[in-house]
């Protein structure tokens, strides 16, 4: 790869994490998003600013991979032809349910996203840049700004067509908070709603902890004090539960093994975070049934319970192929009778149930399959950032469902991956 195409790519990739938090779109054939006379947003398809530069970056990076770096497609299918099978099936499928285009559209976002993973971790270079870390600060304290800007005036900064911000309207479709005893609208930073913005604040924040940890300099050591700093303030202007979990999950997890000496737990610490993981994952959602209990008049706590039935529901009824990608909005009303699921349709909060809802066991058995394709070090480096970002994972859906989310994974994911390539 030329000096000059590498050069193109970080400018890109920089591009990518500065508007990795932006919700600007071109929305497309509206008319098909409707279910019972509700235009349903989630069913729109959408043509994300992100997308257009995660398609340039790979238009680049992959017409000049050249040798031992070059994807042999081939290869891969061949190498395991039953998955090859049930992954063409499951293609499939998306072209034969309720909302067929919302599927398809989907499913296309997805592989882009899934794209973008493998060219990075093929590429993790990228990731080890300076250019890359002022790319995260840079946009961790864009958002910070907007943040405080939006907070004090109660209204966005720039029009929709610049960065992406909501207008703040209507009214009650806004998320509020009482603050001192006045509702006040929470920060949502130029994504759709605060807990998303609360959520990429923080893991831009323990992208750059990890790196000031496991590669501490002075300049990494500014960056990630300040933007501490700039994370906390934004959590008290998004009022963001999930988020702060992580924050204090993933700061724990990346900052207590400096302070604790090896020992033999550490032997088996890829069965412990598969342990944890799967615990957080199955015990969440009863305890928030539990909570929905004791709390019956808070209704985050009522409505996530309420998704998160259907979502098990739909399960039993189609457990094996689901109800299709980006199909749970559409279908979630034959599933619930509660008045909240139906007037405010949302996607089940809990990103595991919420596949299985919508992809069946077909769809795990495949992201279980894809996952052997990785070395022992790389699992354990998905696992611990799976790990790091779990209480947004039982408590939100937006980084499954939308664009921000997908590709903040991919960017936690891949940086993780490149840290542990270059410790090795």
């Amino acid at each position: 790869m030329s000096n000059t195409t590498k050069r193109v790519l970080k400018t890109l990739f920089f591009l990518l994490i500065i508007f990795l938090p932006s919700n600007l779109f071109l929305s497309f054939f509206s008319s098909t998003a409707y279910i019972n006379g509700l235009q349903i947003d989630f069913l729109i398809p959408k043509l994300y600013a992100s997308q257009i530069i995660t398609l340039n970056i790979l238009w680049v990076g992959f017409i000049n991979i050249k040798g031992k770096n070059k994807f042999n497609l081939k290869k891969i299918l061949l190498s395991n032809q039953l998955l090859t099978i049930l992954s063409l099936v499951f293609i499939i499928r998306q072209f034969f349910t309720p909302q067929p285009l919302a599927s398809i559209w989907f499913l296309g976002q997805l592989l882009l996203s899934i794209s973008l993973f493998f060219f990075l971790q093929k590429n993790h270079w990228l990731l080890k840049t300076s250019s890359f870390y002022w790319s995260i600060f840079t946009s961790l304290v864009t958002q910070f700004f907007l943040a405080i800007y939006q907070f004090l005036q109660q209204k966005p900064l720039l029009p929709y067509f610049i960065l992406g911000e909501s207008r703040f309207e209507p009214y009650f479709r806004i998320s509020r908070h009482l603050f001192n005893g006045k509702e006040r609208i929470l920060a949502y930073g130029s994504t759709s709603h605060p807990n998303i913005l609360a959520g990429v604040v923080v893991i831009f924040f323990l992208i750059l902890l990890n790196k000031s940890v496991k590669q501490p300099s002075k300049e990494s050591l500014v960056h990630s004090t300040l933007a501490l700093l700039a994370t906390i303030i934004t959590l008290h202007f998004t009022q963001s539960l999930s988020a702060l979990l992580v924050l204090f999950f993933g700061g724990a997890m990346i900052v207590l093994p400096l302070l604790i000496k090896k020992n033999t737990l550490f032997k088996y610490k890829k069965n412990f975070l598969w342990i944890v993981l799967s615990m957080i994952i199955v015990f969440s959602p009863i305890i928030i049934s539990s909570l929905t209990d004791n709390y019956p008049n808070e209704s985050s706590i009522t409505r996530r319970d309420q998704l998160n039935r259907a979502a098990l529901s739909i399960f039993t009824d189609r457990w094996l192929l689901g109800a299709g990608l980006n199909q749970f909005t559409g279908v979630v009303e034959e599933y619930s009778s509660s008045a909240q699921t139906v007037r405010f349709v949302q996607p089940a909060h809990h990103v595991g149930l919420l596949i299985l809802a919508e992809g069946g066991l077909l769809f795990v058995f495949i992201i279980v399959s894809i996952q052997k394709f990785f070395h022992k070090t790389n699992s354990e480096s998905i696992l611990m950032s799976l790990l790091l970002i779990s209480p947004i994972l039982v408590l939100d859906h937006y980084l499954f469902t939308l664009q921000i989310g997908q590709l903040l994974i991919v960017v936690l994911l891949t940086h993780q991956l490149a840290l542990a390539t270059k410790l090795e």
